[in-house]
């Protein structure tokens, strides 16, 4: 009976082209390949190892100026992954007998060819949303709407139908002026300024993947991943029993290795800003502050746990007691921000010369608690063949207890849904491995219906 080999992974193709228009097939030639991706990257990453025997470095030659069209294909899930990269270096050249290996690392053709630009524009009375749209057309080219999913807009790009750019709606109107930053930069400009009502966290990112580049939300990401599909993973510390390769299904669901980072760091906690922090707004003008307290226990019912509700107090790390104890105004941690003056004259009505709807405290109280919630409980993991999973995806995961003597089998804090935070995938020797990084809101686990 032919057995079910869940990393088997191969390069369909990989056309290597110069920039005068010669081409050269060299998926012979790669033994290796890494794909790094990740919610803190404007930019995904390849790197490929390739065992030279025809001279193609010096022969070609290899100059930093070439495209390269590659196929991967994951053959027992059938998922494919067709990209378009630019060469932007080439490192670790060695001779090995008749061969010579290195590596070469690529970008997307997109994000390489927005890094060559630099953006000057300014905006007046626009929403984050409607900037951060404007300046990706300017940095990555053109894009069409095709839609709407749920918060957010969808747009295809013009030259790259396969690719998608989403831009999450956002609250009230800015000024803004963008001083020859490079696409990427202003793009994470406008995410730090842009607000939301709806996703109280503001936690705005943007990122790229293989499918294109998002411009959203931590809470849009939990609901996104939630309609295309949470994909079901288990974990068994202390099993002795090898899988059976005849049960496929079984061996892609199953996570060879998992580590959580942390369980409990209380003096972090304190540190955090998580459960108590302060915004002290300084008015250089006036000669004022204001102060912003944020309070957990006052706040966390208008956040959204991992389930998409409200978290639960089994899902929270810390009793109400606790908090309320620990967690006070002295202890605080507190950032500093400059209160926005926009104009001369406001003697006669000062207020009015104060930018309107920057919701600065509110940014950085909220993304403070929020982020430090999302990224308590996190955790790595590796698994064969899944070259599937990607940042942004809605992982279920169950963990097992190495001894179920001790409780039902599961454990209940350590499992639950999590968001994929980063992934890196290895093909070598035509073996892929995937490894990736999890987070979740504290100890939530949520639900998967």
């Amino acid at each position: 009976m032919e057995t079910f080999n869940p990393g088997y992974c191969t390069v369909e193709g990989a056309l290597l082209q110069s920039h005068g228009g010669e081409q050269k097939e060299i998926a012979p030639l790669i033994s290796a390949v890494s794909l790094a991706q990740g919610l803190d990257r404007a930019s995904y990453r390849v790197s490929i190892l390739i065992a030279d025997s025809i001279g193609l470095l010096h022969n070609f030659p290899i100059k930093g100026e070439e495209k390269l069209y590659m196929s991967l294909k994951s053959h027992d899930l059938q998922t494919k992954m067709d990209l378009n990269l630019q060469l932007v270096g080439v490192r670790d050249v060695q001779q090995a007998g008749e061969k010579m290996t290195y590596t070469i690392d690529l970008l997307s053709t997109s994000s390489y060819e927005a890094s060559l630009k630099h953006i000057t524009t300014a905006f007046r009375d626009k929403s984050a949303k409607y900037c951060a749209t404007q300046l990706f057309k300017s940095g990555y080219g053109n894009i069409t709407e095709t839609g709407k999913a749920e918060t957010a807009t969808l747009y295809k790009f013009t030259k790259d139908a396969q690719r998608v750019f989403v831009a999450e709606e956002s609250t009230g109107k800015m000024k803004v002026t963008i001083p020859h930053y490079p696409p990427a930069s202003a793009m994470n400009f406008m995410a730090r300024k842009a607000y939301s009502s709806k996703s109280l966290s503001s936690m705005f990112r943007f990122f790229e993947t293989v499918k294109g580049y998002f411009w959203v939300t931590d809470e849009w990401l939990l609901q996104n991943g939630k309609r295309s599909g949470v994909k079901k993973l288990s974990y068994s510390a202390g099993t002795l029993i090898p899988l059976d390769p005849r049960k496929g299904s079984a061996i892609i669901e199953s996570i060879e290795s998992l580590n959580f980072n942390e369980q409990v760091n209380t003096m972090a906690d304190v540190g955090g800003g998580g459960y108590k922090n302060k915004v002290v707004e300084i008015d250089l003008v006036q000669h004022t502050k204001k102060v912003y307290s944020y309070d957990y226990l006052k706040s966390k019912r208008s956040y959204k746990g991992m389930g998409g509700e409200a978290p639960t107090a089994e899902g929270q790390k810390h009793s109400n007691k606790f908090i309320k104890e620990t967690f006070t105004d002295s202890n605080a941690p507190t950032t500093f921000i400059i209160r926005d003056w926009s104009a001369p004259g406001f003697e006669a009505k000062p207020e009015s010369a104060v930018r309107e709807e920057q919701f600065n405290h509110e940014i950085m109280s909220n993304r403070i608690a929020y982020n430090y919630h999302l990224t308590d409980s996190s955790a790595t993991a590796t698994i064969k063949g899944r070259l599937d999973i990607k940042p942004g995806d809605i992982i279920d995961v169950t963990v097992q207890e190495p001894d179920v003597s001790l409780g039902e089998g599961m454990n209940k804090r350590q499992s639950g849904l999590y968001l994929v935070f980063g992934t890196e995938h290895s093909i070598v020797m035509e073996e892929l491995t995937t490894s990736f990084s999890l987070v979740k809101y504290d100890w939530d686990k949520g639900y998967a219906g």
